[in-house]
């Protein structure tokens, strides 16, 4: 186990010095024996590991915390994380529904500090909804490469930034064929990769999107950085014709700047001011 793994593994469990960092070690090590003992006597083919990892859960967030030491490995054509001392991250990913396999940068808050580490992220289509693991270890490009190699899916490797952005608060709204909003309801809103969710279900394609408009709210909110703007997307439905759908979230330009950064035609943000009422 890597200095840096264990650094995160003792922070996190508010262990300190030399016969803390042992204990941890030892213990750390004999789990994922184990696990790799119980997989060989349960007859299951192995594909890759188990290897001692930091597993976040499946949401994704801005600065990560509370993560959970286990195994995680590729077997039965799935990749299986088991939790050593807590099952509250323990993850069961089918090969088949991963749609997107990277490598990227997280914020890990380690002790009183925040620390950036390299990490193993992957996008799948979860029995409910969409979902995000997120995991570090000592070798995450080993375990990403493997991935690839059973999945067939290319290994993107964003380097020092994100894939994705958000999630964040955000309210949803309609627009008639007479230009008229009305409020739908209020989710969470993320872009990942390659689509855009509200609610972790309702998605986008990036490669959909027609057009994106940015509307700042108007009056005494426009000096506001943190009000609420209007994302306008509009979109190609899946039956061909074009849709429109809104969000009011915050920090709206940045959300368009994300979104056409990400999509494969460069797409122009067009910025509007909120008329009165508009919404």
């Amino acid at each position: 186990m890597a200095a840096e793994l264990l650094f995160l593994i003792l922070a996190g469990a508010g262990i300190s010095g030399l016969g803390g960092a042992l204990w941890a070690r030892r213990a750390q090590q004999a789990h994922v024996g184990r696990v790799r003992t119980d997989w060989v006597r349960a007859g299951r083919i192995i594909r890759y590991g188990p290897v001692g990892a930091i597993s976040f859960g499946t949401r994704p967030r801005g600065t990560y915390t509370g993560g959970a030491f286990g195994a995680l490995g590729i077997t039965d054509k799935t990749l299986v994380f088991d939790g050593h001392r807590t099952n509250r991250h323990d993850v069961t990913i089918r090969l088949d529904a991963l749609r997107w396999v990277g490598l990227t940068t997280i914020s890990v808050w380690a002790g009183r500090v925040a620390a950036r580490r390299r990490a193993l992220a992957l996008h799948y289509e979860g029995p409910d909804e969409w979902r995000v693991a997120t995991f570090v270890t000592d070798a995450p490009e080993d375990i990403a490469q493997a991935l690839g190699r059973e999945t067939g899916l290319l290994v993107r490797d964003t380097g020092s930034e994100r894939a994705d952005y958000g999630p964040a608060r955000a309210t949803r709204l309609i627009q008639d064929v007479y230009g008229e909003w009305s409020t739908d309801r209020e989710d969470e809103l993320y872009l990942a990769p390659d689509r855009l969710l509200f609610a972790w279900r309702s998605a986008i394609v990036l490669d959909d999107i027609q057009r994106l408009d940015v509307i700042d709210a108007g009056g005494l909110d426009a000096l506001n950085p943190l009000s609420a703007g209007l994302l306008r997307v509009e979109y190609r439905a899946a039956d061909g014709a074009i849709d429109t759908v809104g969000f009011r979230v915050r920090r709206a330009a940045g959300w368009a700047d994300a979104i056409a950064e990400r999509s494969a035609s460069g797409l122009p943000v067009v910025q509007g001011r909120k008329k009165k009422n508009e919404w």
